[in-house]
């Protein structure tokens, strides 16, 4: 999520707490791997996993230090 969409995410009401930021990386990682068919790629799964899941939690970092700014 680039830095503007997370600044239209605050805008539009989002909302994230502590839950969903402890459990935004392991979902996406579970996602990337078992939904999406990354342990068919092996290795370039796997890394990508670890991508989606470092992503998601920034995401909800990012967006609760937003809300805790105001």
């Amino acid at each position: 999520m680039r830095h503007s969409e997370l600044g239209k995410c605050s805008m539009a009401g989002d909302v994230t707490s502590a839950l969903k930021i402890a459990t935004a990386a392991p979902a996406a990682s579970c996602a990337a791997i078992y939904w999406k068919g990354g342990f068919r790629d092996g290795l370039a799964g796997l890394s990508i996993a670890s991508f989606a899941a470092h992503h998601a939690f920034l995401k909800h970092l990012m967006l609760w230090e937003i809300q805790n700014r105001k």
